[in-house]
């Protein structure tokens, strides 16, 4: 949706939400919200290599069903389709951690941590 001068309202409102993050350092602390924003943005890369491989895999089937070998590609590596397996769930196991150790820290008590002096 844009408005009659061709301003797109949808990447307004998405641009402009990013300016709410301010706010959330201001209540949380930055250092959280940088730790916060880390970690999306891993497992974010995650996501993105799972989907490498899924569609390495959908590639690899449709070859297969259409009876193409895969050496008359330019390249061909001798792990395929098995590295792709595995890099897609070991992506997909590194990301479910991920989100149960958040979970994990949402709902356990808050644990004063120790310095390195008090040890």
């Amino acid at each position: 949706m844009t408005l009659r001068n061709g301003l797109p309202v949808a990447a307004l409102i998405t641009s402009s939400l990013f300016s709410l993050l301010a706010f959330m350092g201001v209540h949380a602390g930055s250092g959280k919200v940088f730790n916060w924003f880390a970690n999306m943005t891993s497992v974010a890369g995650l996501m993105t290599w799972f989907g490498i491989c899924w569609t390495y895999l959908r590639f690899y089937a449709g070859m297969k069903a259409q009876g193409i070998d895969r050496k008359t590609l330019p390249f061909s590596s001798p792990l395929q389709p098995y590295a792709a397996w595995y890099a897609g769930i070991a992506c997909l196991v590194i990301c479910l951690v991920r989100a149960l150790i958040f979970s994990l820290r949402i709902h356990s008590p808050q644990v004063k941590k120790k310095t390195p002096a008090q040890y």
